[in-house]
């Protein structure tokens, strides 16, 4: 899960959005050459420079482009303060908005990245990222942050053949961006092809390679159901123990097949 969650938060760096370029609003002089830290903005139908909101707008096909990466939407909008250069404050993508970074991609029905926040959420029916190691996603909303990753609402992580479910998952990362822990809170199904875990909290702990379910945790595998008030699954080891519930033990059910 590491280089999952590590490609999450570098799409993004804190200084993303830092200087804007509008086509056909601002013209270029001949001298001027990009930077890496320049975005350019364009669009198939209008291009509006608000200086009383203190807005770009860019409607019809637009696109922001910086670098490697490309955030596409029917509206995005750059909001900006005054003085001696217009600082980008926040910027928004509204309507089909597909943000890609080399493999990776983002969807959703609105974005807000916000730069004094240094925060990036994604709102959409889904919001999703995909990346070749596996897909985030939450029928709410997905919020980016320094070394924080929370998906909201019915949210799903798909990794290497395993998928867990639960209504809010957090993902917390290092200084690196590499996954230390993560929880998932609320209607919590892990399943994979042959096992299957349910409860109401989970956690993950990256560098013991622990997962523990805890409320009301069952152990699917084989026909077999095996309650307990606490799965432990050493991933390396391969091993899983079920603690006991209220009463003192655990209670399993065999199916003869």
């Amino acid at each position: 899960m590491a280089k999952h969650d590590t490609i999450l938060l570098k799409i993004f760096s804190m200084k993303l959005f830092t200087k804007i370029l509008l086509i056909g609003v601002i013209v270029l002089t001949s001298s001027y050459s990009l930077t890496q830290e320049d975005i350019i903005i364009d669009a198939e139908q209008t291009m509006v420079w608000d200086r009383d909101n203190q807005q770009f707008i860019a409607r019809g096909n637009a696109q922001a482009t910086r670098g490697e990466t490309i955030v596409r939407a029917d509206e995005i909008i750059a909001y900006y303060q005054d003085g001696q250069a217009q600082e980008i404050t926040s910027i928004t993508a509204e309507h089909g908005v597909v943000i890609t970074n080399g493999d990776q991609t983002y969807t959703g029905a609105f974005a807000r990245y916000d730069l004094d926040a240094e925060e990036l959420e994604i709102i959409g029916s889904p919001a999703r990222v995909r990346t070749p190691d596996g897909t985030i996603s939450a029928h709410e909303r997905l919020v980016i942050s320094d070394n924080r990753v929370d998906a909201y609402v019915d949210a799903k992580v798909d990794y290497q053949g395993s998928t867990l479910h639960a209504e809010h998952i957090t993902m917390i990362l290092d200084q690196n961006g590499d996954l230390k822990t993560m929880q998932a809170k609320r209607n919590v199904h892990i399943e994979n092809k042959s096992n299957k875990v349910t409860g109401e909290h989970a956690t993950f702990d990256s560098a013991n390679q622990i997962v523990e379910v805890s409320g009301d945790a069952v152990f699917y595998q084989d026909g077999a159901e095996v309650f307990g008030s606490k799965i432990i699954f050493d991933l390396e080891k391969g091993i899983g123990t079920v603690m006991p519930g209220d009463d003192g033990r655990v209670r399993g059910i065999i199916i003869d097949q």
